[in-house]
C-alpha cells in the first residue's frame, strides 16, 4: 500500500492565497482608485508564497542517490508540467471560444505572445511567466540563507545593482530577461527564508518598507498635488515605490498569518482555493470576458467572475476525480489539478 508522505496543508498559506487571488480579481474588474492601490501587493505576495512552497518542492525532488543535475532536471520538468502546460491548454481552449464569441480582437502576434506568457497578449498570463522565472532560479535560491551576514550583504548589493541598472534600457527584452529575474529572484529569497528567520525581523522589515512607501508617497503628492498610485509606471519594471508597498504589506500579512497559524482552522472552501490557485486564476480570465458582456456593474462583475471560476474548477475537479477513480492517477489528469 502506498504511504502518503506529503506534509499536511498549511491553512495559513491557503488563506493568504485567497487574499491574493481576490486582489487579482479586483485589479481586473474594479476602477476604484482606493481598492486598486490597496490590493497591489497581490503579485508579490503570490511570488513569496510560491517560493515558500517551491523550495519545499525542490527538496522533495532530490534524493541522496541522485546526481544534482538529475534532480534539478526533475524539478524543472515538474514545474513546467504544473505551470506552463495547464496554461497552454487553457489558452488554446480560450482561443477556440474566442473564434466563436469574439471576446477579443486578437492578432497572430498576440496569440504567439500569449503562449510565450508575455504582455501585449490576451493579458493576465504575465504572472505565469514570473512564476516560471522563480521556478528556474529555485535551485540557486535554496542555497541563499539570510541567517548568514554574507548572504544578506550579497542580496543588498544585488538590489542596489538592480536600482542602478533599472534605467539602462527601456527595451522589453531587457526588462523580461534581466530586470525581472533579478528583482523577482530577490523577492523569492524572502519566501525561501521566511521560516528560517525570526518573525520579528520580518515585521520590522515590513514596517520599514511601508515607512519608505509613505515617504515616497508624500514626496510624489507634493510634486503632483494628489496621491500617486503605485501603478504601471512603478510596476513595469518594479521600482522602490511599488516594491516598498508590496513587500511591506506582504511581510506583515505573512507575519500575521504565521502568528495566527495555530488558530486558523482549515476550511473546505479556503483549502479548495489554496489547492486550485492556478486553474482558478486561468478560468477567471474567461469569467472576466463573460462578465463584461453581461453587466456594467463592477460589484456584479466581480461576483460573476468569482462564482464562475469556483463553479468551473469545482466541476473540473469532480470530473478528474471521477476519471481517476476508474482509471487511476496519471500525469495527464494531474494537469487539470492545482
Amino acid at each position: 500500500m502506498e504511504v502518503n508522505t506529503a506534509p499536511p496543508r498549511d491553512a495559513s498559506l491557503d488563506y493568504l492565497k485567497c487574499i491574493a487571488l481576490l486582489g487579482l480579481v479586483i485589479a481586473h474588474v474594479s476602477t476604484n482608485e482606493f481598492l486598486l492601490q490597496l490590493r497591489v501587493f497581490d503579485v508579490n505576495l503570490l511570488v513569496i508564497l510560491s517560493a515558500m512552497l517551491g523550495c519545499r518542492g525542490f527538496e522533495q525532488c532530490s534524493t541522496e542517490n541522485d546526481h544534482k543535475y538529475i534532480y534539478i532536471g526533475r524539478y524543472y520538468a515538474k514545474r513546467f508540467f504544473r505551470l506552463v502546460l495547464p496554461t497552454w491548454i487553457f489558452v488554446t481552449f480560450y482561443f477556440l471560444l474566442n473564434n466563436i464569441f469574439e471576446f477579443q480582437q486578437l492578432t497572430e502576434r498576440q496569440i504567439l505572445r500569449t503562449y510565450l506568457l508575455q504582455d501585449a497578449s490576451i493579458g493576465y498570463v504575465w504572472i505565469i511567466y514570473i512564476y516560471l522565472i522563480c521556478a528556474l532560479l529555485m535551485p540557486l535560491l535554496v542555497h541563499v540563507d539570510l541567517r548568514k551576514l554574507s548572504h544578506v550583504v550579497a542580496c543588498i548589493l544585488i538590489f542596489c545593482l538592480y536600482l542602478a541598472i533599472i534605467d539602462l534600457s527601456d527595451s522589453y527584452l531587457y526588462r523580461i530577461f534581466v530586470l525581472y529575474p533579478v528583482i523577482y529572484g530577490l523577492i523569492s529569497v524572502i519566501g525561501v527564508n521566511f521560516r528560517r528567520v525570526d518573525r520579528r525581523i520580518w515585521v520590522a522589515l515590513g514596517i520599514l518598507c511601508l515607512a519608505v512607501f509613505f515617504a515616497v508617497a508624500i514626496c510624489l503628492w507634493q510634486e503632483n498635488g494628489a496621491f500617486v498610485r503605485t501603478g504601471s509606471e512603478y510596476k513595469y519594471p518594479p521600482r522602490i515605490y511599488y516594491l516598498a508597498y508590496t513587500i511591506g504589506c506582504s511581510l506583515l500579512l505573512l507575519s500575521a498569518a504565521e502568528k495566527l497559524k495555530r488558530h486558523l482552522k482549515a476550511n473546505r472552501v479556503v483549502t479548495f482555493i489554496g489547492s486550485s490557485t492556478l486553474w482558478l486564476y486561468l478560468w477567471h480570465i474567461l469569467g472576466l470576458q463573460i462578465a463584461k458582456r453581461l453587466t456594467e456593474s463592477e460589484p456584479v462583475r466581480m461576483l460573476i467572475v468569482i462564482l464562475f471560476s469556483l463553479v468551473v474548477v469545482s466541476a473540473q475537479s469532480a470530473i478528474v476525480a471521477a476519471i481517476e477513480k476508474r482509471t487511476g492517477k496519471n500525469r495527464v489528469l494531474s494537469l487539470f489539478k492545482g
